[in-house]
């Protein structure tokens, strides 16, 4: 699929937080995670959540382009804290619609 330069896309990942400290975990994100993504070249936007039963996270970050959001992907390992959960799953989308 090429690239449309216009059209913004969404890095999608889960992390498994079963065992770990909620607020720990927490505040590796907010202070870690979310000001590193923030940095990254064409970060639009993003997300971060967590399922009620305090056994998954998410993230969904925003990107102008395709490019942008495959950049992310591939930069990931390197601005990952050591102490942060581990992922089990990444993916890209196209966003195809936004209400905020």
């Amino acid at each position: 699929m090429s690239d449309d330069l216009g059209m913004a896309h969404a890095l999608v990942s889960t992390v498994n937080l079963e065992g770990r400290d909620v607020a720990e975990a927490e505040k590796i994100l907010n202070e870690q995670v979310v000001p590193a993504i923030k940095q990254v070249p064409g970060f639009q936007r993003g997300v971060w959540l967590r399922s009620a039963d305090g056994k998954t996270g998410m993230g969904i970050a925003v990107f102008e382009s395709e490019q942008h959001a495959q950049s992310a992907l591939e930069g990931m390992p390197a601005m990952r804290p050591a102490g942060a959960p581990p992922i089990t799953s990444s993916e890209i989308y196209a966003v195809t619609g936004l209400a905020l």
